[in-house]
């Protein structure tokens, strides 16, 4: 669904979580994922571990993070990447679980700020606004609930509305 900037970002519950994404991995991989703040979930075959895939957007976003030496402690949530190009000119960004705890939840602001840039920097800087979609998870407790923000729109709505993305996953109870 797309928005404009008056329109009220809706967060879904859903039962998404660092136990419900890593426990059919192997046991060495689902150690190292659960000490991350970011989990990449795969898009396509979602929800399967065999044939698990990354769209080829999602490493270049990747990339973008680790160019800015930003302090993003990400990890693919899977034992196989397989990473896939799509050629229908949307960009896709993927899934991600944020662990963002009540304590401290400044990972959401720097992971949808670093979203942002990079669709800036990428693409509406350049005169471009192509079509995007991601799905942000954000969880408090690594195995709770997560709420979740499924955007499909173009490039300059999600930058116009990342704020009011993140106060919404903040304002959350």
């Amino acid at each position: 669904k797309t928005m404009d900037n008056k329109d009220n970002i809706e967060l879904i519950v859903t039962e998404d979580n660092f136990d419900t994404w890593t426990n059919s991995l192997s046991q060495e991989n689902r150690e190292d994922l659960y000490n991350k703040d970011v989990l990449v979930l795969p898009e396509i075959n979602y929800g399967k571990i065999e044939g698990a895939s990354y769209h080829e957007d999602v490493m270049d976003f990747l990339d973008y993070i680790d160019s800015k030496e930003q302090k993003i402690n990400y990890g693919l949530c899977s034992d196989e990447e397989k990473i896939l190009s799509l050629n229908d000119g949307e960009i896709w960004l993927g899934s991600f679980l944020v662990y963002a705890p009540m304590v401290n939840p400044i990972m959401i602001d720097v992971f949808i700020n670093m979203l942002s840039n990079y669709l800036y920097d990428k693409f509406t800087k350049l005169g471009k606004n192509p079509q995007v979609k991601c799905k942000i998870k954000v969880i408090k407790e690594k195995n709770k609930t997560s709420k979740t923000f499924d955007y499909s729109g173009d490039a300059e709505t999600l930058q116009k509305i990342s704020s009011k993305v993140i106060e919404s996953f903040k304002n959350e109870k």
